[in-house]
């Protein structure tokens, strides 16, 4: 009796279902309301679609990877022993966007950059339609916070600018640099400083690969020339007012409540006061995503908001060695983007800096697009599609 062979993928197909589950994953984190039941987001499912994909296309556990599962346990210690409940789901969140997007190390980093390619000037579009149909003075999307918002805006903005670079057909590289323009308006509507900058130095990094590259830049500003001098009444009646708001809050003068520079540093020294006065916590922490949660245990934090900075948050929530091992992966990021051979190795850089000065704003542990640019920086984006890379994350 004849067999029927048992149903099974093709490495290149497992690539090809992971990029898009990745690239879908990021597109409906933006449209964050999108509820498939009450508390469950599509994305959140897209994500864990993701996880499943990811440990097929990573290949064997290297050095780094182990240390990867390791901030994971300690992290898991962390939640178990916490004195606040909730920790635990916070956890499996953390757990579900790190195992689900390291495989954005090994695929064929030129699948994502389609896939963005196509999926931008949707996720652009809508976003400007979301802002004339609802102004506001600080537009942020489907998010409640305009750092993260921006942070999810510039994944789009390095995406283009890296297919700007990377693909030969020049309708493609004109149009990628066309996405890449049309986001940088809706980064000033949202009056970040932080997400200003970020995006600045993703400018500035990029200009210097063009410029490493023999490229030139007059095709990357002819792009702003063109469109500011045929929208330029518009950009005037629409933009006039959000900019004079956002040198306002550049200046300081509008700067007030949680986002206020002061109030954010003071949420950092309670937070480090806690584990001061308090060291049986130094090693495991209060509990991933409970800083505001603290004010009801210890008297050394007295705000009602959680801590505004990655990295004092991961060293108060989930302890120091957890702290130490998350230092050590971002010395791994660098480490692999500055190899001497590396493609896009100025712009990776400067992508690098950027999530570094974001996590200085905003606690990343568990957002989506952090940990998407965290791996996806690591690729070697140009390889042969047939040719499986051994990553070092």
């Amino acid at each position: 009796m004849q067999q029927v062979k048992g149903f099974s993928l093709s490495y290149s197909s497992k690539e090809n279902i992971y990029a898009v589950l990745c690239c879908l994953s990021l597109l409906f984190h933006l449209y964050n309301e999108l509820e498939v039941l009450d508390g469950v987001k599509l994305f959140h499912i897209l994500s864990f679609l993701c996880l499943f994909f990811s440990f097929s296309l990573c290949g064997k556990l290297t050095k780094t990877g182990g240390f990867l599962y390791l901030f994971l346990f300690l992290s898991f210690l962390s939640s178990l022993f916490s004195p606040f409940s909730g920790s635990l789901s916070v956890f499996f969140t953390l757990t579900v966007l790190v195992i689900g997007f390291r495989g954005l190390v090994s695929i064929d980093g030129k699948r994502i950059l389609r896939y963005m390619f196509f999926l931008t000037p949707l996720a652009v579009g809508s976003m400007y339609y979301l802002y004339f149909k609802e102004p506001m003075y600080r537009f942020q999307g489907y998010y409640n916070d305009p750092n993260y918002f921006t942070l999810t805006l510039n994944v789009y903005l390095i995406t283009s600018l890296m297919s700007s670079l990377v693909f030969t057909k020049k309708k493609i590289r004109v149009f990628s640099l066309l996405n890449a323009v049309s986001i940088l308006p809706l980064v000033m509507l949202t009056l970040s400083r932080t997400g200003l900058a970020t995006t600045l130095l993703i400018l500035l990094f990029y200009l210097i690969e063009r410029y490493i590259q023999g490229k030139s830049i007059f095709f990357f500003i002819a792009p702003f020339i063109v469109l500011f001098f045929v929208f330029q009444d518009f950009f005037q009646e629409t933009f006039s007012t959000q900019f004079d708001n956002l040198i306002a809050r550049i200046d300081g003068n509008r700067d007030s409540g949680e986002g206020a520079l002061d109030y954010r540093s003071q949420l950092n020294k309670e937070g480090l006061s806690v584990l001061k006065y308090n060291p049986e916590y130094a090693i495991l922490g209060i509990g991933i995503g409970k800083s505001a949660n603290a004010p009801s245990l210890f008297v050394e934090y007295t705000a009602p908001h959680r801590i505004h900075n990655t990295y004092v948050s991961v060293l108060v929530e989930q302890g120091f060695w957890v702290f130490i091992l998350f230092l050590y992966m971002l010395w791994r990021v660098f480490q692999c983007v500055k190899l001497k051979n590396a493609n896009l190795k100025y712009l990776r850089i400067g992508v690098l800096g950027a999530i570094l000065l974001s996590s200085y704003s905003v606690w990343n542990m568990t957002y989506l697009p952090f940990w998407w640019l965290f791996f996806f920086i690591c690729n070697p984006i140009n390889r042969n599609e047939d040719t499986k890379y051994n990553t070092n994350m």
